[in-house]
């Protein structure tokens, strides 16, 4: 048999691509089937230009599909495949990211391509075919289907295998955002036997920085490498180890800003093992959270340095639950409706913190007096802004909302990622060099 044709989609192969819905494009067919029907023998071509793949785990189809592949007895071997994957001017997506202007450099044309497929496909036994091909890409868009992860990443993979089809390689981020959660998947399921299976071992190397971690938690900027592992429908497994550099850690109704931090993941279970310290200030007194232990069931200790005496820990809860003491410790304190003004106003400056983070290019918003939104005055209320101009320099500013106190501009530069120095110049002329030096033991 002999047949050719013209179609706007690939039914005839899209059921043994791993992972992908559909096909589309001007595609161009020309088979050839030869043999017994017991042995079959397949020859053939297959052209495409503009094409689309719509991907089952992604969010946005992969476009600009164009190549050619051959079918010489029963084995399906690409010429030639190359697609792109861009950040959309025109939508949404890619919006939280903020690579070009990390990069200092103009955001590459929609136009150019930047992924590359090669390899074949044994298709001895049409309905059972052996993979074996190659992906690799140069700053490739990818969000996935819910958006839990979305970044801009170099991609080498490999995917091979039968019945269990194997995808591994590395995903090297030069910037990514991870909305998860730290738990694990109530809907995951095993494998279905009969049901070809496919096996994620992903490597992701996060040397630099730029990896961002947003979940009810915390807001962190994570360094390091990680491992995933998927089989099947089951649950997704992590291992390897990330170094917070910078970020926000919530608990109770405030605000932690993380000194230091580390996850460590164990592939044979989801319950990571957490380290941090972070620091906050309550009513001017600066308090400590460590945290250690594994996330089923955490350390938490809070300390504070005073020089009016030593705090218990239950003291210390109290000044984060509603920002003063109850017991009288506090003169200020005043009663129940004074306490629900504060509680109010520091979790309405935790959301809008959190939200504005979140939904603009800023790297840092910070609101300080919180207790002011629900006064009679906005005296002491100020607001901090902060954003990433380079790699290496971060640039701020602060200004009272009451216009008594003068602004401040600072810039901190970064010469290693432990060592940096940090410039604040207000409108009175006074200038002030710090440094700041990170410490992991």
């Amino acid at each position: 048999m002999q047949f050719s044709a013209v179609t706007p989609n690939l039914e005839v192969l899209t059921p043994y691509l791993v992972d992908v819905d559909s096909v589309t494009g001007d595609i161009e067919l020309s088979l050839e089937i030869i043999g017994t029907p017991a042995h079959p023998v397949r020859n053939g071509k297959v052209l495409i230009k503009d094409g689309t793949i719509y991907a089952l785990m992604l969010d946005r189809p992969i476009l600009g599909v164009e190549g050619s592949a051959i079918l010489k007895e029963n084995k399906f071997i690409l010429e030639n495949l190359i697609a792109k994957s861009h950040i959309s001017s025109n939508t949404s997506w890619g919006s939280q990211l903020k690579k070009t202007l990390i990069s200092g450099k103009k955001a590459k044309s929609s136009s150019a391509h930047n992924i590359r497929v090669s390899g074949s496909m044994d298709l001895e036994e049409f309905f059972w075919p052996n993979l074996a091909f190659l992906i690799t890409g140069k700053d490739v868009y990818v969000r996935t289907l819910l958006g839990e992860i979305e970044g801009v990443a170099d991609l080498n993979l490999s995917i091979t295998g039968k019945d269990t089809v194997s995808i591994a390689g590395d995903i090297i981020p030069s910037e990514a955002i991870l909305r998860m959660e730290f738990v694990e998947d109530p809907y995951a399921a095993s494998p279905i036997e009969g049901e070809t299976i496919t096996h994620y071992k992903l490597h992701f190397p996060m040397e630099n920085g730029n990896v961002f971690l947003q979940n009810s938690q915390m807001d962190a900027e994570f360094e390091g490498t990680m491992s995933l592992y998927q089989l099947g429908n089951g649950p997704y497994r992590y291992s390897g180890e990330l170094d917070v550099r910078k970020g926000k850690f919530y608990y109770f109704t405030d605000v932690f800003d993380i000194e230091s931090g580390r996850v460590v993941f164990d592939p044979s279970e989801f319950n990571p093992q957490l380290d941090f310290i972070a620091t906050t200030n309550v009513s001017d007194l600066q308090i400590d959270v460590l945290v250690s232990g594994k996330l089923n069931d955490p350390e938490i200790v809070l300390q504070a340095n005073s020089e009016e005496g030593f705090y218990s820990q239950g003291e210390l809860l109290e000044l984060l639950t509603i920002q003063r003491r109850l017991d009288g410790g506090d003169p200020s304190g005043g009663g129940f409706g004074d306490q629900s003004f504060y509680i109010f106003g520091k979790l309405l400056e935790n959301e809008l913190e959190r939200n504005l983070i979140r939904s603009t290019p800023l790297d840092e918003f910070e609101i300080e007096g919180s207790e002011s939104l629900m006064g009679d005055s906005d005296e002491g209320l100020s607001v901090k802004v902060g954003t990433k101009m380079t790699e290496n320099v971060h640039l701020s500013y602060k200004q009272s909302l009451s216009f008594s106190e003068p602004y401040e501009v600072g810039v901190e530069y970064k010469l290693t990622p432990n060592v940096s120095f940090v410039i604040s110049y207000d409108e009175d002329g006074q200038v002030q060099v710090r440094y700041r030096l990170k410490r992991q033991f």
